[in-house]
């Protein structure tokens, strides 16, 4: 066989080659479309995904309710004997093995204190929300009358910004300071994200 027939074949075979595959790859093969990222909600635009800085507050609070919570038994531990402070350490020990949730453990410690003679403070038993409502500068009918007319303009379809106006307005007519949501948290560290 000659030399050029030979080429002309092997140049042929590769061509049907290529073909076959980008035919295939074509018919057989649809490409996936990728998922949609997650959509980014920032209406105050302040650079934080309006969820995120919901969720911060939120953890930040039961973070400050816990460590209310650690720092009242840890005061009233304090002042028992050696003997005393080992059985509430087995007591809290056997719990959490148990599978007791923090509640529990927390009201258990709090019956065995009493024992002891102890005088338990008066926010021994606040739940978080009582511990959130204690923080805040409203009182239970404000906070009421905020959330009627928070829910009464957002049915009406008001704008974000005429609902903060009202609710400012709210604050001022009580003569109280609005809270500042994102001021510096433990340490003095902002919250995460991007300066305004």
């Amino acid at each position: 066989m000659k030399r050029s027939t030979l080429y002309t074949l092997l140049t042929g075979a590769i061509a049907l080659t290529f073909a076959a595959t980008a035919f295939a790859q074509t018919t057989d093969e649809t490409p996936e479309t990728p998922p949609a990222p997650p959509a980014f909600v920032d209406a105050d635009g302040d650079g934080i995904p309006d969820g995120s800085a919901r969720r911060h507050r939120r953890h930040a609070m039961m973070r400050s309710y816990g460590a209310a919570q650690h720092g009242q038994t840890k005061a009233l531990v304090s002042q028992l004997d050696e003997t005393k402070k080992a059985e509430v350490k087995a007591l809290i020990d056997g719990m959490k093995a148990e599978g007791k949730t923090r509640e529990e453990v927390h009201a258990a410690v709090g019956a065995q204190l009493e024992s002891y003679g102890l005088t338990l403070p008066t926010t021994w038993s606040q739940t978080p929300k009582e511990f959130a409502d204690a923080r805040s500068p409203l009182n239970e009918t404000q906070r009421t009358e905020l959330k009627t007319l928070v829910d009464g303009m957002k049915a009406e379809g008001k704008t974000r910004e005429e609902v903060k106006v009202a609710v400012d307005a709210k604050f001022t007519e009580w003569g109280i300071e609005k809270p500042v949501h994102g001021m510096p948290g433990p340490k003095g560290r902002a919250p995460r994200g991007r300066a305004k």
